[in-house]
């Protein structure tokens, strides 16, 4: 956000933008500040947003794992998955390793330190929690249905951030914004329990972008002008 005041600020338009976007920042601290502090004062921690991260995040790292492996079947209602044994190998020493883990610092670094003594396995499993974040569901039922869904939307997206990039200069900021939210919400997702329902947020940005690019070619083909425009 400083990134962009600092660069399109000067223009009273810009600054009543950034002004109100200053307010609505302000009004997330005001309502999330005093708990922080209170946290800071009293129980000398600090967490981001609530405080299950750890469980998140160990959730995440082993999502294939049976009810049977990982001790409890609270979670039964989930439907099988496989992955790759090395991977599986994998879920099972970070279960076993994070038991009794309540901070979010430690889960990371413990999966550092499995990373550096198996780099492979480390990299499959995030691989695939990368891809997954784009379609899984916490109940893995539907998952390729949703995929199938998914596919279009992120490839008009992938072709609208492309065209953004390449407009004006609105919809070069406009598309800037929409990489760098889809880093933060894929980033934050691939790390706890990695499911399409955390990147719901960006899909209004894509759709954007996309839908401005395939009016760009039906324009381009038609020979029409249309009223969908990027800003």
């Amino acid at each position: 956000l400083a990134a962009f005041v600092m660069r399109d600020g000067g223009s009273p338009v810009r600054r009543r933008e950034w002004a109100a976007a200053a307010t609505l920042l302000l009004g997330t601290l005001i309502v999330v500040g005093p708990w922080q502090l209170w946290l800071v004062t009293v129980e000398q921690r600090f967490e981001l947003v609530a405080t299950n991260g750890a469980a998140s995040i160990r959730d995440g790292l082993t999502y294939a794992l049976t009810p049977e492996e990982l001790g409890t079947m609270a979670l039964s209602y989930r439907e099988p998955v496989r992955v790759p044994s090395r991977v599986h190998d994998l879920m099972l020493d970070l279960h076993v390793s994070s038991r009794g883990v309540t901070s979010s610092a430690t889960m990371l670094r413990l999966l550092g330190h499995h990373a550096l003594s198996s780099p492979l396995a480390t990299a499959q499993l995030m691989g695939l929690k990368a891809v997954r974040s784009w379609y899984a569901t916490d109940s893995r039922r539907f998952e390729t249905l949703t995929l199938l869904t998914q596919v279009p939307f992120l490839v008009l997206g992938v072709l609208g951030v492309r065209y953004g990039l390449r407009h004006t200069a609105a919809a070069r900021r406009f598309a800037s914004l929409t990489i760098l939210v889809t880093v933060y919400f894929w980033a934050m997702t691939i790390l706890a329990l990695s499911i399409a329902r955390y990147m719901v947020p960006i899909m209004p940005f894509m759709c954007i972008l996309g839908g401005a690019w395939l009016d760009s070619q039906l324009t381009r083909r038609f020979g029409q002008r249309r009223d969908a425009r990027l800003p």
